[in-house]
């Protein structure tokens, strides 16, 4: 029954075709050959109405990225399909959404492509506009009355139950967006195809998406490769550029929009430039990068998710996610369901392998950078302090006791810092970054328990020690690698525990024999 109503149909657009006057050459402009041409493309134009989208000239990678989903667009079954491609803003989730569309758009007998769902959704009647649109590229143009969102759901049934459309819908942060604009996933007709892009990972059920697809960053050398483009002009950087581009393209760890913001603001710059941009962008990231990504983490539901994203970008990259949670649940979180969240927003993810958190590094310095501008000229009236900061602010503070530190990511512990008198018990357990210098202990000359447990790098302890003269306690259990003690330990008047168990390379000052587990000196 549906096809003969389609065959008639089609009979009677050919009917009405035969019956349209031609255009005759000597009433048409002037008769002047090439105006009638033009007139003839723009009426033709304005008839087929061309869908084509704008998109980057420099689509480096696209194929292989686009290729499974262009497979499944292109099924000539009739299975209804809906995709979701999700990641974090600027990784290219629209590009290869505008690519697949212009491939694909006229295999259909109707298309629609709706941009920027998430912004549209800000202003009045948000839905009802999106709907019209959806309407008038699947009929051609034509325009719709449509006064509210549920008489759109029944004008977009009546239009895509009849016809195989593809439908992308860019940019969707809330269920009830694709509800308004969609309706009910039985309503398309069959070999209909649906593309949803947007930064959550859960918007729709499994059931009602057949499949998510992530889209990863780009490998090194297609990220110099788009970075040169906008640089340079060119598909490689030119002759004294290469190692600041490696720089840059090492910064944007894969994030084409990075690539493509940096890669135009350094254009046609001196080395000069070059170099004190690289350095400025290493303490403040980028700004219109960060405007892109703080998207997501506007996006969050209440304060709660928020701050945990703060913590974790501040503090618990890199760490263990079970660990995490004890400690964070230990401070008021509700840290399972708040992973579950910033995981959701393509703002966290968590090692199959490791089971440790980790962020794409421009996310980790946008939560620092929000944290940065609650005081840009004063650390000490900010909620979080991290590294150099920190301890330069802790040192003014008379009060400080004791400073946890353990699983910290440090290679060294606040080079060029202030003296910190009050300083009295400093743990760095399992800080796999320290090798040997640790740190001057003639910063902390009141130190009296000092914690390096685990530490399974660390190859010596610094020389500096021996200026601890309230020293009481030295915990080196578990250092693997420590090969030695300094001689200056001798000079230790206080110290009586001194733990080395684990510690299977250490021998003794005179390098003969191991000493004893708990050793005074």
């Amino acid at each position: 029954m549906e096809l003969a109503k389609r065959v008639e149909g089609w009979k009677a657009a050919l009917r009405q075709v035969a019956d349209l006057t031609g255009m005759v050459l000597k009433n048409q402009a002037d008769g002047h050959e090439s105006n009638f041409i033009k007139k003839i493309v723009k009426v033709v134009g304005d008839i087929v109405k061309c869908t084509v989208l704008s998109v980057s000239p420099h689509l480096i990678g696209i194929d292989l990225r686009a290729r499974n989903i262009n497979s499944w667009i292109q099924d000539v079954s009739n299975d209804v399909g809906i995709v979701a491609i999700c990641g974090i803003g600027g990784i290219g989730k629209t590009t290869i959404t505008k690519y697949l569309y212009n491939l694909n758009f006229e295999r259909f007998e109707g298309s629609s492509f709706l941009a920027s769902v998430r912004e549209i959704s800000k202003q009045p009647d948000d839905l009802v506009r999106l709907q019209r649109q959806l309407l008038s590229d699947i009929l051609k143009g034509k325009k719709e009355k449509i006064y509210n969102a549920d008489q759109g759901i029944v004008r977009i049934k009546e239009a895509l139950c009849c016809r195989k459309v593809l439908v992308v819908v860019d940019d969707v942060d809330q269920v009830d967006q694709l509800d308004a604009v969609l309706g009910m996933r039985d309503w398309l007709y069959p070999g209909s195809k649906i593309i949803i892009t947007t930064r959550r990972k859960q918007l729709l059920k499994a059931s009602e998406v057949d499949t998510v697809h992530e889209v990863a960053g780009m490998h090194h050398t297609e990220s110099l490769e788009l970075f040169s483009w906008y640089a340079f002009g060119q598909d490689h950087p030119i002759e004294g550029y290469m190692d600041y581009s490696k720089r840059v393209v090492h910064y944007c760890d894969g994030l084409p929009l990075a690539l493509q913001v940096l890669g135009s603001s350094l254009s046609g710059k001196s080395i000069d430039v070059w170099e004190s941009s690289l350095d400025k962008l290493e303490a403040i990231p980028e700004g219109e990068i960060l405007k892109k990504l703080k998207i997501s983490y506007d996006s969050l539901q209440d304060d709660h998710d928020k701050n945990l994203y703060l913590d974790i970008a501040c503090f618990f990259v890199g760490k263990d996610k079970d660990w995490t949670i004890t400690i964070l649940d230990g401070c008021g979180f509700f840290t399972k369901i708040g992973i579950h969240n910033l995981i959701e927003r393509c703002l966290l993810r968590v090692g199959q392998c490791d089971n440790k958190l980790w962020m794409h590094h421009l996310i980790q310095d946008m939560g620092r950078e929000i944290v940065r501008q609650e005081s840009t000229k004063e650390p000490g009236k900010r909620s979080r302090l991290w590294q150099k900061e920190a301890f330069n602010v802790l040192s003014e503070k008379t009060n400080m006791v004791a400073l946890d530190m353990r699983y910290s990511s440090l290679e060294t512990v606040w080079k060029g810092a202030k003296l910190l008198r009050s300083l009295k018990m400093l743990d760095l357990s399992h800080s796999h970054g320290l090798v040997s210098d640790i740190l001057d202990f003639s910063l902390v000359p009141n130190l009296e328990r000092l914690v390096l447990k685990h530490c399974i790098n660390l190859i010596e302890v610094p020389e500096s020690i021996g200026v601890l003269q309230r020293l009481v306690s030295l915990n080196l259990k578990g250092c693997q690698n420590l090969r030695k003690l300094p001689t200056t330990i001798h000079q230790l008047k206080s110290l009586e525990k001194l733990i080395l168990s684990g510690c299977s390379k250490l021998y003794d000052l005179d390098n003969t024999k191991p000493p004893t587990l708990t050793q005074l000196p």
